[in-house]
């Protein structure tokens, strides 16, 4: 399996507003990563950007199957 980050954002939002957040969830292709995430009810909606990673280091572990939106920090 791999490990893919997806960003999910909404274009018809206001500028500033358009990023509805990101997560990492461990599946074997894109299809399979976006229901994984919607299954565990990490999808928001609109647009989302699939980004495949070679591994997922120790410290980005914390973001595994965790929606994580922008006003968290």
């Amino acid at each position: 399996m791999k490990y893919f980050y997806m960003s999910f954002c909404d274009v018809n939002q206001p500028t500033g507003q358009k990023f509805l957040g990101a997560t990492v969830v461990q599946a074997e292709d894109e299809q399979s990563a976006f229901e994984r995430a919607t299954a565990l009810g990490i999808n928001p909606g609109g647009e989302v950007a699939f980004f495949p990673l070679k591994s997922l280091p120790l410290a980005g572990k914390h973001y595994l199957n965790t929606l994580i939106p922008l006003n968290r920090y």
